[in-house]
């Protein structure tokens, strides 16, 4: 039995040592062969850099960083133009010196077992060391939004223009461009921190039709209608020019509804507009934006005449002097509006000028929309009680009389 013990001994000793003798050989081996240098299984894309010395995968790195960089020039192309942004613009350079530090230190930052361990496996499966970029992403944005400004472009609405011939020419919209860096930024940020070749980038901005298209006004050939009243110059008179200048250029499409307030907008002084006589609850006062009733009241009339279809109308408390009983439109910030509605199949267009003491408003459109008819406006009653009938006339026939309103407006002897 002691023999046998003795034995087993011996033969677990010398298993023991044998397999210490080769780890230690084995170790011994591995460090000589990687001694100061890269690690076998080290590779930078795939490419076996096992071998180098410090500095010379310092040298390495610095050289595969000088070769990627060189490449890393944005080109971005819309139309006929170009630009160009260079790696120094933006501060993109790369992590090379970190890179070789990884790749050094691989299979050698452990203890000996550690490292011995790392260094086997490093055999079997190789370890790759990669470069990445890194700039100043500020920069970047800040050359892309140049770049946007560029390209960018407001849409311009398609116009209509009344000579003093009678003569309507049209100009064609101008679809606008908008250009979203966002994704380009997203782009980019991946291939410059994955130092991936870059290639012309072709931008494709965003397009956005003008609200007034080409389309839109392609069937004017006419003037439908148009009203004209007196002013004289002064304060009122400039609220009224203000207030005639906002309603240039309007469009109003088939089934649309048209706000007067909505469209000319607050009447404040922040807005340009000046004291001038108004009639509140009967009374007449000076406040801002006196006289822009004649504007309103202009409109109304040239609407009536053109066959649209007032939808808010309210009179004011006296009878006018700048239009006859029963055909004027009051107007009032947040109170009061007038309003109307396109009935036409096809889209009409404001005109508005206000020039030498005379407010003339056209409403342009389609002849043909009016079925050859002729529109008058009919008043009956009295002063303060007028009666309006809007009268349809076709080859001297009267072929519609059409109600619109009676108004009960107070006796202005009683005014204030």
């Amino acid at each position: 039995m002691d023999n046998t013990n003795s034995i087993a001994k011996v033969v677990l000793c010398t298993t023991v040592s044998f397999f210490v003798i080769l780890f230690l050989g084995a170790a011994g081996a591995l460090s000589v062969a990687n001694h100061n240098k890269v690690v076998k299984g080290v590779t930078y894309i795939g490419r076996d850099i096992s071998g180098l010395t410090k500095s010379e995968v310092q040298d390495f790195f610095a050289g595969e960083s000088k070769k990627k960089l060189d490449k890393m020039t944005i080109i971005m192309q819309y139309g006929n133009n170009s630009w160009t942004i260079k790696k120094d613009e933006i501060g993109l350079a790369t992590n090379a010196e970190d890179a070789a530090n990884v790749a050094y230190s691989i299979g050698r930052d452990g203890t000996v077992l550690q490292n011995f361990l790392n260094q086997v496996r490093l055999l079997m499966k190789k370890t790759e060391v990669s470069l990445e970029g890194k700039y100043d992403e500020e920069r970047l944005q800040a050359k892309l939004i140049k770049v946007k400004s560029a390209v960018d472009r407001e849409p311009v609405n398609a116009t209509a223009t009344l000579h003093s011939n009678g003569m309507i020419t049209t100009t064609e919209g101008v679809v606008g461009k908008k250009l979203d860096i966002e994704p380009i930024m997203e782009e980019l940020d991946s291939k410059l921190t994955k130092l991936e070749a870059l290639e012309i980038i072709i931008l494709q901005p965003k397009e956005t039709e003008p609200y007034v298209k080409t389309s839109d006004i392609a069937a004017i050939d006419s003037v439908l209608a148009s009203y004209t009243t007196t002013f004289y110059a002064g304060d009122r008179g400039d609220n009224i020019i203000l207030a005639s200048s906002k309603l240039n250029d309007i469009l109003l499409r088939n089934g649309e509804t048209f706000s007067f307030n909505t469209t000319v907008g607050s009447r404040t002084k922040a807005a340009g507009y000046k004291d001038a006589p108004v009639i509140v609850e009967g009374k007449i006062l000076e406040d801002v934006g006196g006289g822009v009733c004649q504007v309103s009241s202009t409109l109304y009339n040239a609407v009536l005449l053109a066959g649209l279809t007032p939808t808010v109308r309210a009179p004011h408390f006296y009878p006018s002097a700048y239009c006859p009983p029963g055909l004027d439109a009051t107007v009032a910030d947040d109170v009061v509006d007038f309003k109307f509605k396109n009935p036409l199949p096809h889209p009409i267009y404001l005109v508005s000028s206000a020039y030498g003491g005379y407010l003339t408003i056209y409403i342009l459109g389609t002849k043909s929309d009016l079925g050859g008819k002729s529109i008058t406006l009919e008043q009956s009653g009295s002063r303060l009680t007028p009666t309006i009938h809007r009268v349809y006339t076709q080859n001297g026939v009267v072929v519609n009389r059409e109600f619109m309103h009676t108004d009960y407006y107070d006796n202005p002897a009683n005014a204030n």
